[in-house]
């Protein structure tokens, strides 16, 4: 009896099954980015540098990961050609399917070409030599909504150029499409705030002939200036004034100069100033001797917990020049906070 069940029971669950039609099977082709997410989903950032002495060069792609990777041969054949000139700037092939793009404030120049009608730029732009590579490269890496990195952690691939090899940064992300622009504008005389705008922290006259430079966290603001092959440019950093004594500083500025960090050469180049009312120590590291060919004039100052630093360094033959320039934009910054 129990053996007639069990087959009863067999052919009805096999009836069933012959009579149910066959299930629709479907197949998907998703793309997949090297970092195992839809290529659809992301966006795509190169940014190949050239660090020179004069001044720090960046490249820098962006598109969605599938147009860049699509146009990927073209974008390094324009990478691979470039060349700096005796006056210091970068010249190079453009490909065919690439145009030149409108002049936009800050940038040497914008190449841009499309993928299926979806487009990928390639612009051009520079600042004073030395940058902080890992900080632009988180800069770079919160655009697309990574994670920073320590130095430690920084990898960079290269490329190599008809002037020399370029460190290449290369991430995939999504791209806030609410992100500033990379070389935001300086606040210069700024105006009251409206309902709808963010009070400044602080407020100042720009720099006569100066170019904005690039911003970060630390790095509040900055200036650059190119000119007959020289550059220099012009910081406001806000730092921890507990960790940031007098003393260890001007020690570090005098030696990335090549000049001596001796206490008493030192004491001797420094004077007391007022910045909004608050005082401050300025040091002036221009030196009269050959061999010298950086200058730095640096100043600090305390407000609360904060140590405010303002610096311009670059080549002697600027920095001298632009020294007045510099006391007047000092003189001119107020704290609006």
């Amino acid at each position: 009896m129990r053996v007639l069940v069990f087959i009863l029971l067999i052919a009805a669950i096999s009836s069933a099954m012959g009579c149910r039609p066959e299930d629709e099977i479907q197949s998907y082709r998703v793309l997949k980015s090297r970092s195992g997410l839809s290529v659809e989903a992301l966006d795509r950032m190169v940014v190949a540098i050239a660090d020179r002495d004069d001044a720090t060069w960046f490249f820098k792609v962006t598109g969605q990961a599938a147009d860049v990777g699509a146009t990927e041969s073209g974008w390094r054949g324009i990478l691979a050609s470039i060349e700096f000139g005796e006056d210091a700037k970068p010249r190079w092939t453009t490909p065919a399917g690439w145009d030149v793009g409108p002049e936009k404030p800050l940038r040497f120049a914008t190449l841009l070409t499309s993928n299926d009608g979806r487009p990928v730029e390639l612009a051009v732009s520079f600042l004073g030599p030395d940058q902080d590579l890992v900080g632009n490269v988180n800069r770079w890496r919160g655009q697309l909504g990574l994670l920073p990195i320590t130095e430690d952690e920084l990898k960079l691939s290269s490329v190599q150029s008809v002037s020399g090899p370029l460190q290449l940064f290369d991430a995939e992300g999504k791209l806030d499409s609410s992100m500033t622009a990379p070389f935001a504008q300086a606040p210069s005389t700024t105006p009251a705030p409206t309902a709808t705008q963010t009070k400044p922290e602080f407020a100042f006259d720009q720099p006569k002939a100066w170019e904005v430079g690039e911003t970060n966290s630390m790095v509040k603001v900055r200036f650059t200036k190119i000119s007959n092959g020289q550059s220099a440019q012009i910081t406001v950093t806000d730092m921890d004034a507990d960790s940031n004594p007098w003393e260890p500083n001007a020690q570090r500025w005098a030696r990335e100069i090549s000049l001596t960090d001796d206490p008493d050469f030192l004491v001797e180049r420094t004077s007391e100033i007022t910045i909004d009312g608050l005082p401050a120590k300025r040091l002036r590291l221009i030196s009269d001797g050959e061999a010298a060919q950086k200058a730095t004039v640096a100043v600090r100052l305390i407000r609360d917990q904060s140590a405010w630093f303002f610096k311009l360094t670059g080549d002697k033959a600027i920095v001298a020049e632009q020294e007045a320039e510099f006391d007047h934009f000092l003189q001119s910054f107020r704290f609006t906070q």
